[in-house]
């Protein structure tokens, strides 16, 4: 029972290793993750140090493995959520508001009156 469970997810790794669009996206996720995490823990990290006595060189050190490590979580975590990727600015839209052309005009009437 146990071999077949490890098998299955022999399996899947496998399946996932050969997935070249995963290997493109993460390689998309983790810089973007990494530069916002980076603000995050550089901001703190410099407070830190700025009001303790704490070495700049240690807390550097600190921020950068946290850093590391947080943005390799959180895009393990988006990869295995299959959340959709961002779109670039000004591409696509699929929510409420502005109409993609710029003119108002739904399909069921205008955006102002309801539809």
């Amino acid at each position: 029972m146990i071999r077949s469970g490890y098998s299955a997810l022999v399996k899947e790794a496998m399946t996932i290793m050969r997935d070249e669009h995963l290997w493109k996206r993460a390689g998309r996720e983790f810089p973007k993750n990494a530069i916002w995490m980076a603000v995050v823990f550089g901001s703190l990290g410099a407070i830190l140090v700025a009001a303790t006595d704490l070495p700049l060189v240690g807390t550097m050190a600190f921020a950068g493995v946290s850093v590391a490590v947080m943005a390799s979580i959180l895009m393990v975590g988006v990869l295995w959520s299959g959340a959709r990727e961002e779109l670039p600015l000004g591409g696509g839209h699929d929510s409420p508001g502005f109409s993609p052309s710029g003119g108002g005009d739904w399909l069921g009437g205008s955006w102002y009156d309801g539809g």
